[in-house]
């Protein structure tokens, strides 16, 4: 549907939505015409319904877009988008009976069409059903409405790691000690419970504000073992492929997925344990398959290179997760929180509210009506607005600030690639959110093969897939300095695809790339 062009058409388009009570919607229609008079552009009275908190920003600027249909299916309603990837986006979403926010994680109908995609879909329900701890986003339901399936989440008012850190700089070392030891926890019960997550990086660890780490998106997460035996799911569709995150990703799961175990969580917790201290990932502003190569074969540069005042044990146990060989790691991660030990003996308070995402309006549960501006600009328990940093961060690659997130800070209503997948369609170029780099992290690969030159160069999955079939003829033994040097070289033609969340399949059938993750910034 067109834009609307009119005041009216706008009030139109939010009557056939059904995201305001009537109830509510007319009187304040009426009152708006009583004192000043309905504003003369569709724009205008968005703002003012946002300010008013009958509109959240997602809302708003849907609307605008002419876009009404899909923000109520089954028992929910849509508040808000709180990450995206290339095959499914999570929203921030109200019980329309109890009121209760929840997080859900959407998978639009034409993916649904492919059988690998809706495997890992419920496999990834069924993995995070299966966990109850709290240091883990819990799962409550999964669910189809027609041909949408969605996960119903836990919904967690915080920031992840990631975004903490790249708005914010490097964590204090106790902070950084304990948030570590936290996920490492949350980590073991995983472990306990024959599963291995497979994608463990600062875009997937959020801190709410009482100080909570919580472990999100178990999208890549695979059983290995428990009442049915180990999960064939791996075999029957990720055969030949690489899942992960590229900055954060462990040596034997780039070569092998079968191989990966909950040693190679440890290695990423270890990668973003790093992160947190020295700012950037062990091989920042290197290109994709550079980054396979020195995870391969190269220590990064140890952590008191970028912090001097990190305890030399302590970056000894950081040197010891990021092991190449699994087996010199720590073997569970019960003996992470063990070495943490001395650098955790003692609560943290809170953290800062600066860095705790702020308040819309009209997603507050419970506010007075003349209470809603006020809550607007103060702390509390609601949903996030875009931050500079970008929008979405559950992807992989350093990046700035996105030009949408610049102008959605700038202006709330600003028109942005945001995604709104109950109602997308394979046509519409919004629906795959520009490599939010952890948000978003994992590229999908081409379902058919690029066959022209400039097709190849669009979509160097091929130039990825041939890379790796040199690391994995090599795996086993060292890399001579020659072929060193030419797989570095070449990687250079990928510089500018950017390091986002990898999932580069050398078969046809298409890669996951989840949107779990509730932050809001681009993530190595």
């Amino acid at each position: 549907m067109p834009a609307p062009t009119t005041v009216q058409g706008f009030l139109e388009l939010l009557r056939k939505s059904r995201l305001a009570d009537p109830d509510r919607l007319e009187p304040y229609v009426l009152r708006l015409k009583a004192e000043a008079g309905l504003p003369n552009r569709p724009r205008e009275l968005a703002s003012q319904m946002l300010k008013d908190g009958l509109l959240t920003q997602f809302q708003a600027r849907q609307l605008l877009k002419g876009r009404w249909r899909g923000f109520v299916f089954g028992k929910y309603r849509v508040l808000e988008q709180l990450g995206s990837g290339g095959v499914s986006s999570v929203f921030l979403c109200e019980h329309t009976l109890m009121r209760r926010h929840v997080a859900i994680k959407v998978l639009p109908a034409f993916r649904a069409q492919d059988a690998s995609t809706v495997a890992r879909f419920y496999r990834e329900a069924r993995a995070s059903s299966s966990l109850n701890h709290p240091n883990i986003a819990r799962a409550f339901d999964v669910d189809q409405e027609g041909q949408i399936h969605y996960i119903v989440m836990e919904y967690i008012d915080g920031s992840s790691l990631h975004d903490i850190v790249r708005r914010h700089g490097q964590m204090d070392v106790l902070r950084a000690c304990n948030y570590i030891r936290q996920a490492a926890v949350g980590l073991q019960h995983i472990h306990e419970n024959g599963l291995v997550h497979r994608d463990i990086k600062p875009g997937n660890l959020i801190l709410d504000r009482q100080g909570v780490v919580r472990i999100l998106d178990l999208g890549l997460a695979r059983f290995y073992a428990g009442e049915g035996g180990p999960d064939n799911l791996t075999a029957q569709f990720d055969k030949g492929s690489m899942l992960g995150t590229a900055d954060y990703i462990a040596p034997e799961q780039a070569m092998d997925l079968h191989a990966a175990d909950i040693r190679a969580d440890i290695y990423s917790l270890g990668a973003t344990f790093y992160f947190l201290l020295a700012g950037q990932p062990p091989f920042e502003g290197k290109s994709i398959t550079q980054k396979l190569v020195l995870h391969q074969m190269k220590a990064p540069e140890p952590v008191t290179v970028y912090r001097s005042e990190v305890p030399s044990e302590l970056s000894a146990i950081i040197d010891r997760m990021l092991k190449k060989k699994p087996s010199e790691r720590f073997q569970a991660p019960a003996e992470v929180v063990k070495a943490l030990e001395p650098w955790t003996q003692n609560p943290l308070p809170p953290p800062p509210e600066v860095e705790m995402p702020r308040l819309c309006p009209a997603a507050m549960i419970n506010k007075p009506a003349e209470n809603l501006l006020q809550a607007f600009n103060l702390s509390g328990s609601g949903i996030r607005l875009r931050a500079a940093a970008g929008e979405a961060a559950a992807m992989g690659g350093s990046q700035k600030a996105t030009p949408d997130a610049v102008r959605a800070a700038k202006d709330p209503l600003a028109d942005t690639s945001e995604t709104f997948l109950p109602v997308a369609n394979p046509g519409d170029t919004s629906v795959e959110h520009p490599a939010a780099a952890d948000t978003t992290t994992r590229a999908p690969h081409a379902a058919a093969p690029p066959t022209s030159p400039t097709e190849s160069k669009r979509h160097p999955s091929r130039r990825v897939r041939a890379a790796r079939k040199k690391l994995v003829a090599h795996r086993g033994r060292a890399l001579s300095p020659m072929t060193l040097l030419v797989l570095v070289v070449a990687s250079g033609l990928l510089a500018g695809l950017g390091s986002g969340l990898l999932v580069w399949s050398v078969t046809s059938h298409a890669a996951e790339r989840p949107a779990l993750n509730y932050s809001t910034a681009p993530e190595e």
